[in-house]
């Protein structure tokens, strides 16, 4: 029986973040979308085609309902996630002219569909390619600029920095097992210690 190494997961730092997004109006010929794109990754920790799918009528005052993937026959179809009320106003004022059923991401030249993977990858690493941002991909071994599942990490680790609890992560994050949330608790221990191996004792 082969056992496999366990891999700590890759993240960024909110401030990466922040300069990715913020360098989306260098790379992007439809600013406001992918920006609102981008935030909505960020904030829900959802995983890319869960968010493509988002429909205008899934947005509440403080959260998103998107598809729940990668879960148990049993489980819901849809997860609530939280969103800052800032976020949900601008979604709603982008999707003012659309159908409530209408994709809220979708290209501008088809009348029908979302964005495509390939395309966010594309903005993501363009972006942070400007910024210089980028981190090992798990997958490759390789140095790769940023990628879409990059966020879904960040958003749990920001999470648990701030609150320290993996219950919130996992509801977040729609994990359907604690055990998987708790590979990021493992990494946040491992950031702790290195803090602490940076402190200047007297």
């Amino acid at each position: 029986m082969e056992y496999r190494t366990y891999v700590p997961p890759t993240y960024l730092e909110p401030s990466e973040i922040i300069a990715i997004i913020e360098a989306i109006p260098k790379v992007s010929l439809h600013i406001e979308r992918d920006t609102l794109l981008l935030k909505v990754l960020w904030q829900t920790g959802g995983r890319i085609t869960e968010v493509l799918e988002l429909i205008p009528k899934r947005i509440g005052d403080t959260s998103l309902s998107l598809r729940n993937l990668k879960q148990k026959p049993s489980a819901p179809p849809y997860k609530e996630t939280y969103i800052k009320p800032e976020l949900s106003k601008e979604l709603r004022k982008y999707c003012l002219r659309m159908s409530e059923n209408d994709y809220v991401f979708k290209p501008n030249r088809k009348p029908t569909g979302h964005l495509s993977r390939f395309y966010v990858n594309w903005l993501l690493g363009k972006a942070a390619r400007i910024v210089n941002v980028k981190r090992i991909n798990t997958r490759t071994g390789d140095f790769s600029f940023a990628w879409p599942h990059l966020f879904r990490h960040s958003c749990a680790m920001y999470i648990l920095d701030k609150t320290g609890s993996t219950e919130l992560a996992q509801r977040q994050l729609g994990h359907a097992r604690i055990t998987t949330t708790q590979g990021y608790a493992v990494l946040k221990l491992e950031k702790s210690r290195k803090m602490l191996g940076d402190l200047e004792w007297e």
